[in-house]
This record gives C-alpha cells, sequence and structure tokens, in this order.
C-alpha cells in the first residue's frame, strides 16, 4: 500500500558531483588499493584494469568483472596465479631467509633466471615485489602474510583477497574529506538540501560516504530558516553497501542464477549477499510503497538494477503509475541508464522520467518539491550563513 513517503535513491554519482574523489580509478591508482596481493583474484583484476583506460571504468564495471571471474570459476576455470611450482616455493624460501638476516646483512641476491621468476610471479598476482635501484636492490611486503599463506589454495587466498580489497577502500575513503562542498550552489548539496526540506522521507544511499555531515550543516542553522519542524527529525538514512561510520565496506558480485548458468559453486563467497549487511527487501519494499522515488547519480547496473526491477515489474504489470524521477549528469549518463533499463519507454508511460542536469540550474528539482520559491530562499540564506 502506497504511502506518503518519498525515497531519495544515491549513487557514486552523487559523491562525484560534489566534488569527491570517489571513482574506481580514485581508489585503484592509491596506496590503499592491494594491486600486489599474492591472490588470483587481484591478478584478474590487474589484468582486467590494465585492457583499457582506468579513469573510463565505473565502479560497476568493476563488480561485473568480479562476477564474471567468480563464474569462470564455478564453470572450473584456472588462472596463472592458483598454484605454485616447486622452484616458485623454493625461491619464496629464500626470500624468507634473506628476510631472517639481520637488516644490515640484508641482500638479496638472485640469479638472471630467479629474477625472471619473480617477475613472472609478480604479473601473476602470485608475490607482492619490486625492483629497487639501491641495496638491496627488491622490496617484498609479506605484511599479514606468513609463509604458509603463499601455499594455500586460491580460494583462501582469494578470500583474504577480496577482504584486503573492501578494507583498502574504506581507509582510502577516510582518507578524503566527505564535508560540504565549497561551492554551496552544486547541485548534488541544493538536490538534498531540497529532500531534507520535506522531512517525511527515506534516502537509500550505495555509498559508503557518510552524509551526516552534509545534513548537520543543514541542521545548523534550522531553527533560521522557514520550517515549522526540525525536518531531519524524521528523516531516516538507510546505507545499502556498508558505511564508513561502521567501518563496513561490501563490495562483490550479483546473485547467482540457475537459469543464465551463473554459479560460482567455491567462490560463491564473493556474492554480497554472503554479507550480513546486505538486506535489499529494505528498498524493495520502500520503492514500491513510496509515493514520490527520486534517483541521483545511480548507474542501474546489472547487478544493482534487481533492488528497482520489481518496482518496474510491479507497474508494468499492474498497470500502476507512480513519480520516479532519474536525474543523471550528461547525454552519455542519461543514453546509459536507457540502455540498462528493459520496456523504459513503457515505465515513462507511467511516470518514470529520466532528467539530464547538465547545464541546468537547481530548478531542475523543483518538480521532486513543494514551494520551490520558498525553498530557494531558504537555501540561499543557508547559503550566506555557511559563507
Amino acid at each position: 500500500m502506497e504511502n506518503n513517503k518519498s525515497v531519495l535513491v544515491i549513487g557514486n554519482g552523487f559523491d562525484v558531483a560534489l566534488g569527491r574523489p570517489t571513482k574506481y580509478s580514485d581508489f585503484y591508482e592509491s596506496e590503499f588499493c592491494p594491486k600486489s596481493f599474492p591472490a588470483p583474484l587481484i591478478g584478474y583484476l590487474n589484468g582486467w584494469t590494465s585492457q583499457g583506460d582506468v579513469h573510463s571504468l565505473r565502479w560497476m564495471d568493476m563488480e561485473s568483472a568480479i562476477q564474471k571471474y567468480a563464474q569462470s570459476r564455478g564453470e572450473g576455470k584456472t588462472y596463472d596465479g592458483d598454484s605454485y611450482t616447486e622452484d616458485e616455493k623454493k625461491l619464496i624460501k629464500k626470500i624468507y631467509e634473506f628476510n631472517s638476516a639481520p637488516a644490515p646483512h640484508r641482500q638479496y641476491e638472485f640469479s638472471v633466471e630467479e629474477e625472471n621468476l619473480l617477475e613472472q610471479m609478480q604479473n601473476a598476482g602470485k608475490i607482492e615485489c619490486e625492483r629497487t635501484n639501491a641495496k638491496p636492490y627488491w622490496n617484498f611486503n609479506f605484511a599479514d602474510l606468513p609463509y604458509d599463506k603463499f601455499v594455500n589454495s586460491p580460494r583462501e587466498r582469494d578470500v583474504k583477497a577480496l577482504s584486503s580489497i573492501e578494507s583498502g577502500l574504506a581507509n582510502y575513503l577516510n582518507s578524503i574529506d566527505c564535508g560540504a562542498p565549497e561551492d554551496k550552489q552544486n547541485l548534488a548539496y541544493q538536490l538534498l538540501f531540497r529532500f531534507w526540506r520535506e522531512s517525511n522521507g527515506e534516502i537509500y544511499s550505495f555509498n559508503y560516504t557518510p552524509l551526516e555531515p552534509l545534513i548537520q550543516s543543514f541542521d545548523k542553522y534550522s531553527d533560521d530558516l522557514s520550517f515549522r519542524i526540525k525536518p531531519s527529525d524524521t528523516l531516516r538514512i538507510n546505507y545499502m553497501h556498508g558505511s564508513l561510520s561502521k567501518n563496513h565496506v561490501i563490495l562483490g558480485a550479483g546473485k547467482e542464477t540457475n537459469e543464465s548458468g551463473c554459479v560460482y559453486g567455491e567462490w560463491a563467497f564473493l556474492k554480497k549477499s554472503n554479507d550480513n549487511g546486505y538486506r535489499p527487501p529494505m528498498l524493495v519494499n520502500a520503492l514500491k510503497n513510496a509515493s514520490k522515488v527520486i534517483v541521483y547519480g545511480f548507474s542501474f547496473s546489472e547487478i544493482d538494477i534487481q533492488y528497482f526491477n520489481y518496482l518496474f515489474e510491479y507497474m508494468l504489470n499492474d498497470g500502476i503509475t507512480k513519480e520516479v524521477k532519474i536525474f543523471s549528469f550528461g547525454a552519455e549518463g542519461v543514453q546509459s541508464i536507457k540502455k540498462n533499463i528493459s520496456k523504459i519507454d513503457d515505465l515513462q508511460m507511467l511516470g518514470v522520467n529520466l532528467i539530464d542536469v547538465e547545464g541546468e540550474g537547481a530548478s531542475v528539482f523543483d518538480c521532486c518539491l513543494e514551494d520551490p520559491v520558498v525553498v530557494e530562499e531558504n537555501f540561499n540564506k543557508l547559503c550566506n550563513m555557511l559563507s
């Protein structure tokens, strides 16, 4: 049964619009990304990333790559980084013997054949090392990785790799500024203000970054603005894939489907749904029951569109009309969403609108809220207070 609540769904495009460096490439090129962790999954992702321009890759692409990797594992495929040959094990043992020597006397001495083998192991994601220009001429990073880990199964090392990616991403995001943007006329910031003003709504964020600092920048001056109540008293924020406040990040593949042959076997741990914090029914029910749905910066990827499929099927099957506003930035973004949502033409007849906000002012959001003039007056007043 439809309620009187509005739902705002935001994806990484919202954070990017705020000026936050939260693209996949930002993380991948940072020191926090475990690109050299000795696991087949890491080797696979490194190879996938190197195939094109890393700056054009999105988080949805990265998770699709994980899904393809998991599916290939379910089909029984093996990878170069799966196991170590006897020569590789001997070389690793030799490195540990070097490491046991006192630091002043430590020096790695390798034959040409051993150096070639090290390079091959590095490329296969079997070892984390780099050549240097000064003695001992090699750096090996064995942090939190005792010798026996090198001979563990590829599955065990991939479990550790996924955890390292998630913790690395959390550490990276904790290192960036997640406060209010300097430009208070920022469209994403203005949309959040307008939604906050409605008071009777819920936010579902697919980002890990906190919204609370932005909300607090509104709360601080709410008494000086034209509100009968303090809006955030009834505004609820839900983090769909974990949040930094709980140091919890969920990454991974979508669900398995026997019909399509997408089965992961022993690599089912790569599914997002294996995480205890993964609760899709919460959003599915909210979308179905909301009187108004607003979406900003959400890609509708193959993995995450499942949340909306139930809403779209409900609208199409029962001929239900619902106000759904999907905001994207740039014509390319709009076209990508159209491609990802099947039967978009039929849905547009039932109230689903795709809106390109590029080149538009904040008035593009007035269709989402009542009293746009009052909203604009209050927002301008807020900007003056924050400046």
